[in-house]
């Protein structure tokens, strides 16, 4: 989360199942957000403390007490949901990227090939994307425009959302990538 209180992540149990959780990381105290199933993704955090996360093909998102449930008609494990908890990016098993409208529920699609994973700055105005194959694309929000960066991984804001620190691949050809979600 933003505060750096809490820390998502998928809980397993004795029978393979997955359930989206967080950990308080003052406490130690881990809550599961939902039952054990055999597909939940891993939650996201709004700056507002809002939680998406996928169960199935269901976004859901949290804030307190209240419960959203969106049906993204099939199943992705990263749902970031943007800073300011309006809008959530995720892709399919093809590699489209979306971004849907937790107001309104409409859905965009990103013009990027093979895309997931798709980093929201902390102003919410870009959103970085990564590939399957190993590269880097940042849709600016404002113009539409999207700035192809080239081979990278494992993106991540700097708090003026105006730079991206990201690794660069040597050696990709001896890669290969047999999915993505």
């Amino acid at each position: 989360s933003k505060d750096g209180k809490y820390l998502g992540f998928k809980s397993f149990n004795e029978f393979e199942e997955q359930a989206p959780a967080i950990l308080d990381v003052t406490t130690g105290t881990v809550t599961v957000l939902e039952n054990y199933v055999w597909e939940c993704g891993q939650p996201s955090f709004a700056n507002d403390g809002t939680i998406a996360y996928t169960m199935g093909n269901t976004l859901i998102i949290r804030k307190g007490n209240e419960r959203k449930a969106f049906d993204l008609g099939f199943y992705t494990n990263i749902a970031n949901i943007s800073p300011d908890a309006t809008k959530v990016a995720y892709s399919n098993i093809d590699g489209r990227m979306f971004i849907i409208n937790l107001t309104t529920g409409d859905i965009e699609l990103i013009g990027v090939q093979d895309g997931y994973n798709g980093v929201w700055s902390p102003d919410g105005s870009k959103l970085a994307i990564h590939t399957a194959i190993g590269t880097i694309s940042v849709l600016n929000r404002v113009d539409g425009k999207i700035h192809d960066l080239g081979n990278g991984l494992s993106a991540s804001w700097a708090n003026n959302s105006n730079e991206l620190i990201y690794t660069t691949i040597d050696g990709y050809d001896e890669m290969r990538i047999l999915g993505k979600s």
